[in-house]
């Protein structure tokens, strides 16, 4: 009898070991799910900068692009008063070094008009051949300087275009300030270029 209380002594002490075990052991844990790894915050700051600086230049080009097409639209209106001012003084004499409405040679007819209108130029045709830009025929828009060779070698005559391919110039002294046309044979010949002096740098 003593052996076997021992033996269930024995036994009960091993179940009692093994049942505080399994309470004592804790349970086993869900395989937690991996989280992606967030920007860090200096690299979102300086992609944030980036994308304001990108921001910023779209911005500027817009209103680059909108000051540029107020400034065509404001040449393009200082053209037509010109080309207007020159067909008012249309019938006035021709004078050899006039330079106003009693009479007026080809250089100083267009320094006149274009002194009207804000505009300084030399005196004769062989400097004001070298003031604004130089832009070819099919740019041409009124208030625009056109050249001839007449008289004398080189830009020795002008006019101001008026557009429809006409300008208008002080020609002689039986015509006075009269209008032509570009395209005809005499000045087709004899055109030597173009200079836009309306809202350039002189």
């Amino acid at each position: 009898m003593p052996c076997m209380r021992s033996v269930m002594t024995f036994a009960i002490l091993t179940f009692v070991l093994l049942v505080s075990m399994w309470v004592e052991s804790p349970a086993p844990t869900a395989l937690a799910t991996p989280v992606p790894n967030p920007i860090p915050l200096e690299d979102r700051q300086i992609s944030d900068q980036k994308q304001s600086v990108r921001n910023q230049h779209i911005l500027l080009a817009a209103r680059s692009l909108e000051r540029l097409q107020q400034a065509q639209a404001e040449h393009k209106k200082i053209g037509k008063r010109v080309a207007d001012s020159a067909a008012h003084f249309v019938g006035t004499p021709y004078v050899w070094g006039g330079t106003g409405p009693q009479g007026f040679d080809c250089s100083g007819f267009t320094q006149y008009i274009l002194k009207q209108n804000g505009i300084e130029v030399p005196r004769n045709s062989y400097d004001q051949y070298h003031v604004g830009r130089v832009i070819t025929r099919q740019e041409l828009q009124p208030g625009d300087l056109v050249f001839f060779t007449t008289y004398a070698p080189g830009p020795s005559h002008l006019g101001i275009y008026v557009g429809e391919g006409k300008f208008i110039h002080a020609l002689n002294q039986q015509k006075g300030v009269t209008t032509s046309k570009l395209d005809t044979d005499y000045y087709n010949a004899r055109f030597v270029g173009a200079r836009r002096v309306v809202g350039t740098s002189l």
